[in-house]
């Protein structure tokens, strides 16, 4: 049967991540089961990125098989009339039979939102990570000359030290056991945005060839850290290699203030 790829968006607030669960609603298991309607032949769905419960995305990449031959835009209206709301199809494309774009990843690029203001902003609260509030919930004391404030320079000059190929065992889920840890960060930037002239937030973005589990969320709260004074930049290169364990590094970040921006594949597209 034909194979076709699609680009995906979604908020991903009332979902348990991408992969399908038996008892609770995924992307991957309403992307099926809105196919289902238009081809009852569609047996599975391929994600190019397992984002956990919460996670957000502008650029997912799946792919499934039809015995239909349908245009693009044809695709695209009969798909997104079965989604919900808050998933959306927005691109559709040939690709080979039995095509999984998760093997066929280049790059993925990440963007993590926090939310620096001194009061928490509604419209934001499931799609940025407020430091305020964080801050209350733990009621933790700063170490020694933290900052309320967050040093941009200070987590710049840390960013750079995890671009380039490291192993990245530090930085990866307790429960993620895979063995190979070794990485390759393409990018690391920290920049200030404007959201409608109305308040400022921090957007971090990551871009690499692949990531572990929770890897992104870990780095951006190591980053947090440096950034409130309490660590140095410089100690980020003593969590790069194979002996740094995970207590070294930083919180993990909530997974509300991520977003999959982009990926980039291979041959495919």
């Amino acid at each position: 049967m034909p194979g076709y790829c699609l680009k995906l968006a979604y908020d991903g607030y009332a979902y348990a991540g991408w992969q399908a669960q038996r008892d609770r609603s995924s992307i991957q298991g309403t992307l099926l089961d809105a196919l289902k309607r238009i081809d009852t032949s569609i047996a599975q769905v391929f994600g190019a990125s397992r984002t956990d419960a919460g996670v957000h995305a502008q650029g997912q990449v799946a792919a499934f098989q039809s015995k239909h031959q349908l245009e693009a835009h044809t695709w695209i209206g009969a798909i997104n009339r079965y989604l919900p709301q808050d998933i959306r199809v927005t691109e559709v494309w040939p690709c080979a039979d039995h095509y999984n774009p998760r093997f066929d990843t280049h790059s993925k690029r990440y963007r993590y939102l926090i939310d620096t203001a001194p009061t928490a902003c509604p419209y934001l609260h499931r799609y940025a990570w407020f430091l305020g509030a964080q801050r209350r919930q733990q009621r933790q004391p700063h170490h020694q000359g933290a900052s309320p404030e967050l040093d941009l320079d200070a987590m710049q000059n840390a960013a750079r030290y995890l671009e380039g190929t490291h192993d990245f065992a530090a930085f990866q889920a307790g429960d993620d056991y895979r063995q190979n840890s070794v990485r390759t960060l393409l990018s690391v930037k920290l920049e200030q945005s404007q959201l409608m002239n109305l308040r400022t937030l921090l957007q971090i973005d990551v871009e690499g060839t692949a990531f572990l589990k929770h890897m992104v969320r870990i780095l951006v709260g190591t980053l947090i850290e440096v950034g409130r004074h309490q660590r140095s930049a410089e100690s980020i290169e003593t969590l790069l290699h194979p002996n740094a364990r995970r207590e070294e590094a930083g919180i993990t970040a909530p997974a509300h203030g991520l977003h999959l921006l982009n990926i980039t594949l291979k041959n495919n597209r």
